[in-house]
């Protein structure tokens, strides 16, 4: 099993996408399957590009995802989590806890599930990112664009250096 360790703001997203989407110049993720308000308005805060970047890397690595972001809190999570499911992206877990800890709860995840291999997508370093889990970042920048081709191309990187073949 390989796990991707998903941030959502700031990877599924960026300062551009939100800036962009007012002039109409970036996409939302598709959100025709689904007629929750509460689920839309978390997919109208996904750029399209970014998701399907993630998705591509995610399905290429025949890897599972762990959402480690800010609205596992949001009571209608599972709604998310089932739609995320249907645009393709498998979703098996969450990390839970302050951000500050974040680390902490990939690596109970990583000691607990034993995966072939992992990695983070992350816009942020937090002081709980030992060495091992910056070897295992693919670090975005909300500031830019987000998820991009570089990062797709840097996870089949180094999922290849863990002994996971992908193609490239």
């Amino acid at each position: 099993m390989n796990l991707v360790f998903l941030d959502i703001d700031g990877v599924l997203n960026s300062q551009n996408f939100f800036f962009n989407r007012k002039l109409n110049k970036h996409k939302p993720v598709d959100f025709s399957h689904t007629d929750d308000l509460r689920v839309i308005s978390q997919m109208l805060r996904i750029d399209a590009t970014c998701f399907e970047y993630v998705l591509k890397a995610v399905q290429e690595t025949h890897s599972y995802v762990v959402i480690m972001s800010s609205i596992i809190a949001l009571d209608y999570f599972d709604k998310i989590v089932d739609y995320f499911n249907i645009l393709g992206l498998p979703v098996i877990g969450k990390i839970e806890g302050p951000s500050a800890n974040r680390g902490e709860g990939v690596k109970k995840f990583v000691n607990t599930f034993k995966p072939k291999s992992y990695l983070l997508f992350d816009d942020e370093i937090f002081p709980s990112y030992d060495e091992e889990l910056l070897n295992h970042l693919v670090k975005t920048s909300f500031y830019e664009n987000g998820f991009e081709e570089k990062h797709y191309l840097e996870a089949l990187e180094k999922f290849n250096a863990q002994k996971v073949f992908v193609k490239k």
